[in-house]
């Protein structure tokens, strides 16, 4: 008998012993393995070298590592991976439940999800749900692109790529103190460009509320004059 295959052998009769007896004793569950030397359980026909069917183990997962209150790995009946979890949402959750709409959920302590490349830090793209949701009591997404890199990228075809729910935007800065805050430090100037630049076809218009919150826009002509619009541009 080949060597190789004895030992798949005895290892598969081990894996039956302990899933029979403690995993799932009132339940009958078929075991095969066939002549290529794939195991199966669940099925009598693998198509993998370890199929497992999760039709006849009623509501549990197909595969865990780790108890129901202290589950390291999981895989459950819709294809769910979870970390840390016993309950994904996501299709890949990590430290936490996530969201049903979510690709990738990351919980955790510092950060949500940490992301380092040369061209991207992270790059999300979401069509119908979500592309990526992470929640940390530090940051829920971090990003940091090495060298010329980009920290994030967030594109989405028919939406929004980013929405902040609650809290203000910073850029350049930890702490903004409005809900957008721009800065290049306390030792130099901080430069905000609106439109492309050099280009005729590319002018910028802001648009704002009056304290009676009334329309107003603000732009300038070619004459380099400030008009002011009691109407909002587009």
């Amino acid at each position: 008998m080949n060597k190789n295959f004895f030992l798949l052998s005895v290892s598969f009769l081990f894996i039956t012993i302990f899933i029979s007896t403690s995993l799932y004793a009132s339940t009958t569950i078929s075991t095969d393995i066939n002549t290529d030397g794939n195991i199966s359980i669940g099925t009598t026909t693998p198509w993998a070298m370890f199929s497992v069917n999760p039709n006849g183990i009623g509501n549990g997962p197909e595969f865990a590592i780790g108890s129901s209150s202290a589950t390291h790995l999981v895989v459950t009946n819709s294809g769910n991976v979870g970390i840390g979890v016993t309950s994904p949402l996501s299709k890949l959750s990590v430290g936490g439940a996530g969201l049903a709409g979510a690709a990738i959920y990351g919980g955790g302590n510092t950060y949500g999800v940490d992301g380092v490349g040369t061209a991207y830090g992270g790059l999300f793209t979401g069509t119908a749900g979500i592309g990526v949701y992470g929640s940390g009591t530090t940051y829920g997404v971090y990003g940091n692109g090495a060298g010329s890199g980009v920290g994030g990228y967030f594109s989405s075809f028919s939406g929004y790529a980013l929405i902040t729910n609650s809290g203000n935007v910073g850029v350049g800065t930890t702490t903004p103190q409005t809900k957008l805050h721009v800065s290049s430090g306390a030792s130099a100037t901080t430069t905000v460009t609106v439109g492309e630049l050099g280009l005729t076809t590319s002018k910028a218009c802001v648009n704002m509320n009056a304290s009676d919150g009334s329309a107003v826009s603000f732009y300038f002509n070619a004459a380099h004059a400030m008009v002011i619009e009691s109407n909002y541009c587009r």
